[in-house]
Order: C-alpha cells, then structure tokens, then sequence
C-alpha cells in the first residue's frame, strides 16, 4: 500500500449554489406540497410521511410511545413505528379592519416585522412600513403568507416568486416578483383588471409575502373570505378556510442553498504504482514464502509477475508491469481510513501511465 500527501494545489473548499424548486396549492382549507398530498416537510427527514421504526429483538429496545407490556406481548420481529413531531409548513395570516381582534394579532407579527421592511427600502419605496404614498402598513388589509426556512435554506431566490389566484379552477390573475426587487406585479392576464399594479412585497431573506392589493380580480365573482361575501382580491390571497369552494391559490419559488464541497485531486504518477498485494498479481503456483521459522520470514524476492499484455498478433506481448485501480483511500493525520472513492470500473495502470482523479465531497 502507497501512502501520499495532498498538496497544497490538490485540495479545493468551494461552495455549490443550488435553487430548489417548491410549489403550494391551497384549496378548500387544505395544503397541498409540490403536487403532492403531503401538505407539510419533516424537520427529521423527508417528507411528513417518513416516521420512525425499530423491531424488536433481543437488546429489548423500543419506543417510547410504547409501553413495557406492549413490547413484551409483541412477537419476535414485530415493527414498533410512530410519528416524528415536527413538521413545517406555509401559514397564511388574513387581516381585515372588520375584525378587530386580528387586527391586534396584525400589531404584533407586522409590527415585529417593521425593521425589516424599512431595510428593502432601497429595493422599493412599497416596502416603507409607514408611507406617505402607500400608506402604513398596520392600517392595510393583508394577506401574510410566512414561509419557513426549510424550503428556501438561506434566501428566497430573486424572480422566481409567483402567486395564482384560480376561480373555477381558471387562472383569475398572477403575481410574479418579474423586476426582482421584491415587488409583486400582476403580470397576468394580460389586460385584466389591476393588471401591472404591485400587489405586495416580498421579504426574501425572512420568507414573507405581504399582499395588499385591494381591486377586484373578477367582479363577477363572489365568496366569504374572511368576513363576509366579497370579489376575489389579493388581500384574500391564501385563505385556507373551507367554504369557498370556487377559489383555490398557488406559491412557487426558488430556494438558494449553498452546500460546501470539498474537492480533492489525487495523483497516479509514470512509474509509480505498480505493485499489487492482489495474490493474483503473481504467477499461479509460484512459491510466496522463502524461508521462515521463529527468528524470520522471508517472501522469494524472485516471484515473477503474471503478464495481462496480449497483442492483436499473440495471445500475449512483451511483459509490461500492469496493476489496476479500482479504490482510493483517505486517511487521517494518524492513518486512519475515514473516507474511500471507488471506481465503477478497475483503471489499468501501466507504468508509463499518469493518471489524476478529482474526488468531490459535500461537507
């Protein structure tokens, strides 16, 4: 076995920038994740319908949603499963000056949220929380759709957020942050009514749609969004209550994570590498041990090397000292082995070979 040293060139820390796709479509009081019936995600693993299971065995472990009596009256193999506690999903506050009472829950999660509206200003004059041109943000009916860490890692990605207001299962309008300055514009139908209006901001950092827009999307429409009959507006946007059986709402965006990776260039040189411990490396039959005895061992220093060239012309050619590489191994400081990369396929190596493999770990 060959030892070598990484040097300073051969290791690389760089980061990998991903942007995850996720979509919402909510519908009659119920939330649906990325066309799925899963309307949440694990904060463990997976999606919400991964649960934890153990079997039962002779160490006598089990959960602890079990009791005692329940394992020992189990048979021998039988699944002891349950449930993971916490999940993560959209949540979607709906504000209207009607009613007071939300409007002193608007006081405590918009308010909370003042500081960083007014960071976006240089977005956007829409993000002032108190403004002379859009007025103040306590005072709007509003819709706040709060969108948790886990779907987008570290940010909400710039021009990626869009929003569907479906009646009748049609397309009544969109919404798409399409200057990527957070502002929410109606982009659709084209001509329709409020069309190229701002319908709200979006807090990329935070994961937060604030929809204010107050014009009627289809006038010729009506529902009880919140506290009474009213044409489908922004400001209703996401009400995840039933009864309202013609409306239904849709969010996609982009996440960004950044996944740190580690690149590693391990080096096969010309005329190094060429000694295999593989008792096929040598010829079949052929004496391994010369003398051995209490005080010495001594392997036969002339042992000949079985020979794999062939030649088009002879079944084989001209001796030519072969060895294959089918795994690379990484060791510590202390030699111990904490990572391996295999090959799909052994790499011949002949002696004037020279070969470099790139090794890539997500950290």
């Amino acid at each position: 076995m060959s030892f070598y040293k990484f040097d300073k060139g051969d290791i690389l820390l760089n980061k990998l920038r991903t942007h995850a796709r996720s979509e919402f479509f909510i519908y009659d009081g119920r939330v649906y994740y990325n066309n799925t019936d899963k309307n949440s995600v694990s904060l463990y693993d997976g999606l919400s319908g991964s649960h934890p299971f153990i079997y039962k065995g002779k160490d006598r472990l089990f959960l602890k949603s079990f009791s005692k009596n329940d394992f020992d009256t189990a048979l021998n193999g039988h699944i002891f499963s349950g449930s993971y506690p916490q999940t993560s999903s959209i949540t979607v506050d709906i504000y209207d000056d009607s009613q007071a009472v939300s409007k002193t829950d608007l006081f405590y999660k918009v308010t909370a949220l003042k500081n960083t509206f007014n960071s976006y200003n240089k977005r956007s004059p829409h993000y002032e929380f108190n403004s002379s041109t859009y007025g103040n943000k306590f005072d709007h009916d509003a819709s706040l759709v709060s969108i948790p860490s886990v779907f987008y890692g570290s940010g909400i990605k710039n021009r990626s957020v869009k929003c569907r207001f479906y009646v009748s299962g049609t397309v009544a309008a969109e919404i798409h942050d399409v200057k990527g300055n957070g502002e929410m514009i109606q982009t659709g139908p084209v001509g329709s009514t409020g069309s190229g209006s701002v319908a709200g901001v979006v807090l990329y950092n935070e994961g937060f749609l604030f929809l204010t827009g107050a014009w009627d999307i289809n006038s010729s429409h009506s529902e009880n969004y919140y506290s009474g009959n009213d044409a489908p507006k922004w400001k209703y946007f996401g009400a995840t209550k039933t009864g309202i059986p013609s409306s239904s709402f849709a969010v996609e965006f982009e996440g960004t994570n950044d996944i740190p990776v580690l690149t590693m260039f391990a080096h096969a040189n010309s005329g190094e590498l060429n000694n295999s411990s593989n008792p096929t490396f040598i010829v079949s039959g052929s004496t391994v041990v010369q003398a051995t005895g209490s005080r010495e061992y001594v392997e036969n220093p002339e042992m000949k090397i079985k020979n794999v060239t062939s030649t088009p012309f002879n079944f084989s050619g001209s001796f030519e000292k072969t060895t294959y590489i089918s795994m690379i191994g990484i060791y510590d400081d202390n030699k111990n082995l904490v990572a391996t990369a295999k090959l799909a396929k052994p790499l011949r190596k002949k002696e004037r070979d020279s070969y470099t493999f790139k090794l890539k770990l997500d950290l």
